[in-house]
């Protein structure tokens, strides 16, 4: 389950739950979820990062079932055939484009990573923002006015390896984007690493 929670202008969030479909290959919202007939459980009350759904569709190669193929295949294999979806993290803080410079400080400070995605009221991705884009802002500017807007979103069905590249290239935080185009996740090079420690045998 995924958690997308959207700081607005004087610190107000409106978190929206979603998770990943197996048989619309995309995310979708948990009301949706909650309607279809294969799901067999919901939580009553998410509880963090572990709350999940129970689907009688099970996904080829979802989350769980990424971390035990990748001990299975040469890493570089895993890089191509496991997706971005698989390891990005299932929380996401982003900001509204009309909140405040001093909303997104006190963002940046309480999250990782310090880059955090920009979108506007109906959930689409417009820019990034981050420490240095606030650095020297005045606390009253709008955060579409400071942020970064030239942004590629990775995909969630992208493989990892597009990923690497990227981070290799410079980049630092990736903001990931369903289907639809709503951000679903935040990707670091610390969780590429993460994975590929993991997928080694390491423990993190």
């Amino acid at each position: 389950m995924r958690r997308a929670v959207v700081r607005e202008r004087g610190g107000v969030e409106a978190t929206t739950l979603s998770v990943s479909c197996p048989v619309r290959t995309q995310c979708v919202s948990l009301s949706v979820c909650a309607a279809c007939p294969r799901s067999v459980h919901l939580p009553d009350a998410p509880g963090g990062d572990d709350a999940a759904v129970e689907c009688h569709h099970k996904p080829p190669l979802g989350r769980a079932e990424a971390e035990r193929a990748t001990r299975d295949m040469e890493l570089g294999e895993a890089t191509v055939r496991v997706t971005v979806g698989a390891i990005s993290p299932r929380t996401v803080t982003m900001l509204r484009d009309d909140a405040t410079a001093a909303d997104a400080q006190a963002v940046t400070r309480e999250v990782w990573p310090c880059a955090v995605p920009v979108v506007t009221g109906d959930g689409a991705l417009v820019g990034m923002v981050s420490r240095a884009h606030l650095d020297g802002a005045d606390a009253h500017a709008v955060v579409r006015d400071v942020m970064q807007r030239d942004v590629e979103p990775l995909g969630e069905e992208q493989p990892i390896i597009v990923a690497v590249v990227r981070l290799a290239g410079g980049e630092s935080t990736l903001p990931v984007i369903a289907p639809d185009g709503h951000v679903v996740g935040v990707l670091t090079s610390r969780d590429v690493m993460r994975w590929m420690a993991t997928s080694l045998g390491y423990e993190t």
